[in-house]
């Protein structure tokens, strides 16, 4: 008697063949990772600079010290970049736990909903002042 009982269907196929198979699926999985990670960071650069314009046209229009606008300015994206690299790396991590676990789709939907939120939140802004 065995140890261990195989479902029907995966004791048909010889081992090297689910091997393969399996290994074929996880490099699918890192694949679809790394391709949704450099999406995201894209879109959160994207979004630093948008936030960043954002930051500077309002004080333009607030009519504020030339000064304290090209010093906001030009620190406003080493400020936003520190959050920026963060979320990289911490994506990077997290999207790739996913594929041991099987819910890369899911991950990929719960890391960029913010992200993707935020974009249209600063375009909405943009427009609106």
């Amino acid at each position: 008697m065995r140890a261990y009982q195989e479902s029907p269907s995966t004791e048909r196929i010889p081992r090297a063949k689910r091997d393969r198979q399996e290994r074929k699926a996880s490099i699918h999985a890192y694949i679809l990772v790394y391709a949704g990670w450099i999406a995201l960071f894209a879109l959160s650069l994207w979004l630093v600079f948008l936030l960043q314009g954002n930051l500077v046209n309002d004080l333009f229009f607030m009519r504020t010290n030339a000064w304290r606008l090209r010093f906001i300015s030009q620190w406003s994206i080493f400020v936003l970049g520190i959050p920026w690299i963060l979320y990289a790396f911490l994506t990077e991590g997290y999207l790739r736990n996913g594929v041991v676990r099987g819910d890369v789709p899911r991950r990929l939907r719960k890391a960029g909903t913010p992200i993707l939120l935020l974009i249209a939140l600063s375009w909405g802004l943009r427009f609106a002042l």
